[in-house]
């Protein structure tokens, strides 16, 4: 088993009505590379373009290495919760990965890339559909394959010119709980623009009552002041009439 980590870019959300989708699954037959004809009833997905981390390396037999194709990761709700994507049962593969080879030609060029679809617990699905929803995209995701060659301890090797697709045997993703982020100054800007809560009100009265009472302190301060030096004048003014 050979694990591969991606770094997720975008996310597309995919959801049928009326008719089941009728595209290729990922049914996996005991020969490598083999399709078998038939197709889950799937009604909703979510594929991830992805490309793979810095110490993630893989190279094709064709020339590329996976760091220069455009890569997919589609995900399905399976049937049950260990979802079984191979025609044999009890191999535990939930689905694969395929190969495409560029096409160039003199009205459209596509580039060559790479598409992983697998099958994962309902339960699975509907709690990362829903973290996506949230805005939490996975930063990482690990996917375990089968029969790829390592002919150094720095590169896997793909003889996609033989085998075009390979078995997935398991996926991984880590979804963040919470993410925090400094404020910069536009930030501070549309904060300071929203409409005050009841919090704020709440800090608000609350000062605006501290310099009232603190008001009423100095002016009754002044007035004593005054009254007293009202007073002294007045004694001045009779000693110097009497």
């Amino acid at each position: 088993m050979s694990t591969l980590v991606f770094t997720a870019l975008k996310v597309y959300k995919h959801e049928e009505y009326g008719r089941p989708s009728t595209e290729l699954e990922a049914i996996m037959t005991e020969g490598k590379g083999n399709i078998a004809s038939e197709t889950p009833d799937r009604n909703a997905s979510l594929t991830f373009r992805v490309k793979p981390e810095p110490d993630t390396r893989l190279d094709f037999t064709t020339g590329e290495s996976i760091r220069d194709l455009e890569g997919f990761i589609t995900v399905k709700p399976g049937d049950s919760d260990r979802p079984i994507a191979s025609a044999d049962k009890a191999k535990n593969q939930i689905g694969l990965i395929q190969y495409f080879g560029g096409h160039t030609d003199d009205t459209i060029s596509v580039k060559a890339r790479y598409s992983v679809t697998v099958l994962v617990p309902p339960s699975q699905f509907n709690e990362l559909a829903l973290s996506l929803d949230h805005g939490r995209i996975p930063p990482s995701i690990w996917v375990d394959f089968a029969w790829l060659e390592l002919p150094t301890e720095f590169s896997y090797k793909w003889d996609n010119k033989t085998v075009e697709y390979l078995p997935v045997v398991s996926i991984r993703f880590e979804l963040p709980l919470a993410v925090f982020e400094p404020m910069n100054s536009e930030d501070e800007d549309v904060a300071g623009a929203m409409p005050a809560t009841r919090n704020d009100l709440a800090k608000m009265t609350e000062a605006l009552s501290v310099v009232v009472r603190s008001v009423e302190a100095i002016n009754a301060k002044l007035g004593w002041i005054l009254g007293i030096s009202v007073l002294l004048l007045f004694i001045a003014l009779t000693r110097k009439y009497w």
